[in-house]
């Protein structure tokens, strides 16, 4: 079970009605070869739209994506605004790259222009205030959980932190069945994972359990919130 502060974006956007090419490996990959096409046909209003689309389309998905497919949804949306003249909107869609990935470096096939926006953006994610996930999902029915495309560790209980951001969240259970939930994790937000077990593992470990420091600190949050 997902937690904490992280907010839930929704799958609420049909899949698409292009025709994506016969290589695609998913509808997500078949979207951004799509935009790529609009860009180098210089149609960057184009291309903003096909990226937007798989944006939308990233909570709805039922196989794997990777890190990489990710990243390249923000990078190629921030590209096409800067192209389409839309200046905010190409930071904010390169800052949410850099909330994956921070320490990727600059495409210099895409020219010097978009890169001062592109700097800055990053320079202003690795500025923030981190969020926080923590949790324990030893004993669950996932075989599998991963985080911007990297493995959770299942067997014992996990803490660390993330760029402020949207994230991506992604499990496969026994049955080989894959489900997708993205989260946006503002700074010092908190994101929470927990199954049954380790959730009573929490509860039974009290003070002396590994994640005391990060339970009390988000019960302390939740009620100053409540008051």
């Amino acid at each position: 079970r997902l937690g904490g502060s992280a907010i839930a974006v929704p799958c609420a956007t049909p899949p698409a009605e292009e025709e994506l090419p016969d290589d695609a490996e998913n509808e997500i990959d078949g979207l951004l070869q799509l935009g790529r096409k609009a860009l180098d046909d210089f149609d960057a209003p184009r291309a903003l739209e096909l990226f937007e689309l798989a944006d939308a389309r990233i909570p709805c998905q039922t196989i794997f994506l990777s890190d990489d497919t990710l990243y390249r949804t923000y990078f190629y949306a921030g590209i096409a605004a800067h192209f389409a003249q839309q200046t905010k909107a190409s930071a904010s869609w390169f800052r949410q790259a850099a909330a994956v990935d921070a320490d990727r470096d600059w495409d210099p096939s895409f020219g010097p222009e978009p890169q001062s926006t592109f700097l800055s953006s990053v320079q202003d994610v690795v500025a923030r205030p981190k969020g926080r996930i923590f949790g324990d999902m030893r004993a669950t029915n996932y075989v599998e959980v991963r985080l911007d495309g990297e493995p959770l560790d299942l067997t014992k209980p996990f803490e660390g932190r993330v760029h402020p951001g949207v994230h991506l969240i992604q499990a496969v259970d026994d049955k080989g069945r894959w489900s997708t939930f993205v989260r946006q994790i503002d700074e010092g937000a908190t994101l929470t994972f927990f199954s049954a077990a380790g959730a009573e593992s929490l509860v039974l470990d009290g003070p002396d359990g590994v994640l005391k420091g990060l339970a009390a600190g988000t019960l302390t949050k939740r009620a100053e919130e409540e008051r």
